[in-house]
């Protein structure tokens, strides 16, 4: 499950450890760890502010009386429900409990581990990759040729850019298992990574052609037809991605750039507009006003090609004028030192727009003019 992108190489470590699975559990098989967990529950138990949980949200009671298996297992289940509520550090101390408790439950071990790799991931504190690597360390004693163990060593030498050593790994598991998807997945993104797109889309088109209906696929290979400069496969995923999930804005941003590289430029044009302006539904994607600057000089530039340039013009002002009179004041030396005759004197005024109009029109103003933006 993927959230939004900044936490997306988060999410998918942590969730793809987390799916369903049979509630038994040989360690020298290599199937995926076991959870007593109903995902059904995963909307119902979303906190809304005025609103208590249903009953069958709260977590699990851990009696005094009860197996140190029994004990790590509620405590599993308490770290999944409260990661689903994206109380991440309190789902970390749980999962953590547990592989404490239960010294010999490989699905504790692993999913405390799995989970500290992507912690490290984000805040990359070395303590944090030390628990991991001792979890890891330990799970392997219990299940050396598991291959969920083994795809996540790989993940963590992946994590310390130890690319060729992470290959082997993961190719001796898909070798024993193809349909391993977190490997496939993760070997998907080193290769993508490491510059070797075509062997990534072939991971990316096999991950698509058994999970059809995981969308979030899509957008991955979206963006990677789209480094290949196949804009029309890139239009294509990216187009169904944002059917299943209109609210990611680099959705929008790749497509415009599929869809621009196409000639595509009307398109583009209503891609950018979303991002800039938001969707009907209210939702707003630009966070700070120096990324709103930049989303309006990719505007302007698609306005400039579909030959509206008063538009184009008006994006670009804005765009350069985003931070206020410091920002006027930087534009307009800029332009008197490409010869335009404007006044120095911090205000937007026509003068200013004539020669911002002048300066687009011509290309080598324009090309320095969007590089100092």
């Amino acid at each position: 499950m993927y959230l939004r992108l900044p936490l997306i190489g988060f999410v998918t470590v942590a969730i793809t450890l987390c799916s369903p699975a049979s509630a038994t559990y040989d360690p020298g098989t290599a199937g995926p760890l076991p959870l007593s967990y109903d995902y059904r529950l995963n909307k119902l138990c979303k906190p809304v502010v005025s609103k208590p949980l249903p009953t069958q949200c709260e977590l699990p009671k851990v009696p005094k009386q009860s197996s140190k298996r029994e004990f790590a297992e509620l405590h599993v289940k308490r770290g999944l429900m409260l990661f689903e509520r994206m109380m991440f550090a309190e789902a970390g101390q749980e999962f953590l409990v547990a592989a404490e408790a239960d010294t010999t439950s490989l699905t504790a071990q692993m999913i405390a581990a799995r989970y500290q790799l992507a912690m490290w991931q984000m805040t990359m504190k070395p303590v944090i990759r030390e628990i991991a690597e001792e979890l890891i360390v330990h799970a392997r004693k219990l299940a050396p040729g598991n291959l969920d163990v083994m795809s996540t060593q790989a993940f963590l030498l992946q994590q310390k850019l130890k690319n060729s050593d992470a290959l082997d790994i993961y190719n001796n598991v898909l070798q024993a298992d193809p349909d391993h998807k977190f490997a496939r997945t993760q070997r998907a993104e080193m290769l993508n990574s490491m510059g070797n797109m075509r062997a990534a889309m072939e991971d990316y088109n096999e991950l698509i052609r058994k999970s059809a209906s995981d969308h979030r696929l899509k957008f991955t290979r979206g963006t990677l037809y789209l480094r290949m400069g196949l804009n029309d496969a890139a239009v294509m995923d990216l187009t169904e991605f944002i059917a299943r999930d209109p609210h990611v804005r680099e959705a929008y941003l790749m497509r415009a750039m599929a869809l621009s590289d196409s000639g595509r430029y009307t398109d583009a044009l209503a891609d950018l507009n979303v991002v800039i302006d938001g969707l009907p539904d209210g939702s707003t994607f630009i966070t700070g006003t120096q990324e709103r600057g930049t989303f309006l000089m990719r505007r302007a530039m698609v306005y400039f090609h579909i030959g509206d340039n008063n538009k184009a013009v008006a994006d670009a002002l804005l765009a350069t004028t985003h931070g206020g009179r410091s920002d006027i004041l930087r534009l307009q030396i800029f332009l008197k030192q490409f010869g335009h005759k404007v006044t120095i004197n911090g205000k937007n005024d026509q003068v200013l727009l004539d020669a911002v109009r002048d300066c687009f029109g011509t290309d080598a103003c324009r090309a320095e003019l969007i590089v100092r933006i």
